[in-house]
């Protein structure tokens, strides 16, 4: 489990997340939704240490800013949303998410080698191993980076809107790779932007509005409330068409 009590962040003495206490229960697909600006990614990267807050971030009931940067690598795993392409292949890319789990001399061992290719197998870039990064498309590039995220094999993956920019046939498939892998046991936390794929793959959604918690609940919970509505302006509710791409839809 994920335990988040009385997190504030500061960023030149401006107040981005005000309080924010939950829970993110092990095993779940949690999408955190919100408008730009919301406080979203902050939150992601604050639990990440990648900014400085006070309160408590907690997983598995450790203290995350008592943990060294190896040790909290092989608890979670993170997919910012912008980063830079590297001058690599995909099998070197994947490679890296086994470096916390080696020891000094940070030499792959058989082993890491058959987690390396189960990964790129599950993620389906088995075929692109040879293959640099910078020729990919945007969809095979970040299936190679969730095979990486698998191979650092972590029991907690989180991700910064991880289909933004893509076409619809990659997110559809990067969405049911992140299903596959949290049918796997793995905790999947998300930021999202597209309420209707966030609420039909999320068994857990937390909204936060200038950087509060709103409410934490499952999509069925969420859409009976007038939450939604408050912040986005329209109301999310079950798909009446077969049709639909998602089992949810927009409505004013």
């Amino acid at each position: 489990m994920m335990e988040i009590s009385h997190v504030n962040v500061l960023i030149e003495r401006k107040q981005i997340l005000t309080d924010i206490s939950m829970e993110i229960p092990k095993g779940s697909f949690t999408c955190i939704i919100g408008k730009n600006g919301s406080g979203k990614s902050t939150l992601l990267k604050a639990i990440n240490q990648y900014l400085a807050y006070s309160g408590t971030i907690e997983v598995d009931q450790q203290d995350l800013k008592i943990l060294n940067k190896d040790a909290r690598a092989r608890l979670m795993c993170y997919l910012p949303q912008q980063r830079s392409i590297p001058n690599m292949n995909v099998r070197q890319l994947i490679s890296h998410g086994r470096y916390p789990h080696l020891g000094f001399s940070k030499t792959l061992q058989d082993e890491d080698t058959y987690i390396i290719m189960e990964a790129a197998k599950l993620a389906g870039v088995e075929s692109l191993m040879e293959r640099n990064l910078q020729s990919l498309s945007g969809g095979e590039r970040q299936r190679a980076y969730i095979a990486m995220m698998i191979a650092q094999d972590t029991s907690y993956i989180l991700l910064d809107e991880p289909t933004t920019f893509l076409d619809v046939e990659f997110q559809l498939d990067i969405m049911e790779l992140l299903k596959q892998l949290n049918e796997r046991g793995k905790t999947i936390v998300m930021v999202a932007h597209d309420l209707p794929q966030a609420f039909s793959y999320a068994s857990n959604i937390i909204l936060i509005d200038h950087g509060r918690l709103i409410i934490q609940a499952t999509p069925e919970e969420m859409i009976a409330t007038d939450e939604v509505y408050a912040c986005f302006g329209v109301h999310v509710r079950t798909s009446k068409n077969p049709n639909d791409l998602y089992r949810y839809t927009f409505e004013r």
